[in-house]
């Protein structure tokens, strides 16, 4: 009886520890490594923003300094010059380069007056082109996030109705690529007819595909049609019989011409009694 209730107890304490582990959740390889995946992507699309951040910090920097160091300049020579104060000095400058010109300074003297007919082109120009390339900077940046949410919608059934230009039955690739091309302004529609007319051109058997026999026909139509025009530039008449061209003279033609002309200079000289020659 002892060995009985022993066995028992030892089984009840079995079945329980088996319960137990069963209740437990378990957490298998592949979440293990999804999750894995899922944290390394986080971490490489956070890299991805500061190191855009600072490059974008970057170009705004060097698009500025061209206009520090052009402030900088312009207002030590002309406050030399003229001897206005340093606030005096960058208050002109700056109301000139960014072409406002309110009139309450001007260069009086002769020397300042020569070096404003080129510093002030000079620095409207500068001035210009900083503050469109800092613009062209968040300009990209606002066009990389719309395109970046572009690729990562979800298509519909609507969008492939509207990729499916010719109709048939699915989208292949190409019309999908020439949809988001165009739908991320990439390119336009004129573009593109363009380029489905030079690849028809060049597609000479009309096969759809290009190939070794495309070029090597494309070169026998272009040297069939440059002969035509060579002809036509001689005073052939295609497709006739008749041919205005000059005959080709062969070397037996051209002695007999020697000879008749030798012949036609001895016939002009006539011998007179007096022995002398005369000529008529």
């Amino acid at each position: 009886l002892a060995a009985a209730n022993k066995a028992s107890n030892s089984s009840r304490k079995l079945g329980q520890g088996r319960k137990k582990e069963d209740l437990e959740p378990s957490i298998d390889d592949s979440d293990e490594e999804a999750h894995r995946k899922m944290l390394a992507k986080i971490q490489l699309e956070a890299a991805q923003q500061a190191k855009n951040k600072a490059e974008r910090h970057k170009r705004i920097q060097k698009n500025l300094l061209p206009i520090v160091a052009l402030f900088f300049i312009g207002a030590v020579l002309f406050g030399a010059i003229e001897g206005w104060s340093v606030v005096q000095s960058f208050y002109w400058v700056v109301i000139t380069s960014l072409s406002i010109g309110y009139g309450d300074f001007a260069p009086t003297k002769q020397e300042t007056r020569l070096l404003a007919v080129f510093f002030i082109p000079i620095a409207v120009g500068v001035v210009s082109s900083s503050i469109g390339g800092v613009v062209n900077v968040f300009v990209e940046e606002e066009v990389k996030r719309a395109n970046a949410k572009l690729m990562g919608r979800e298509m519909t059934v609507e969008d492939l109705d509207e990729i499916n230009v010719d109709g048939m039955e699915g989208v292949d690739k190409l019309e999908f690529v020439e949809f988001m091309l165009k739908t991320m302004h990439k390119v336009d529609q004129d573009l593109l007819d363009d380029l489905h007319s030079q690849f028809d051109k060049m597609d000479a058997d009309g096969s759809g595909v290009l190939n070794k026999s495309d070029i090597e026909l494309m070169a026998k139509k272009k040297l069939a049609l440059r002969r035509k025009l060579v002809l036509a530039a001689r005073g052939t008449r295609v497709g006739s019989t008749m041919v205005f061209r000059k005959k080709e003279r062969t070397p037996s033609a051209i002695m007999k011409d020697i000879d008749l002309g030798k012949k036609k200079k001895a016939a002009q000289v006539i011998p007179s009694d007096g022995g002398g020659a005369a000529e008529p």
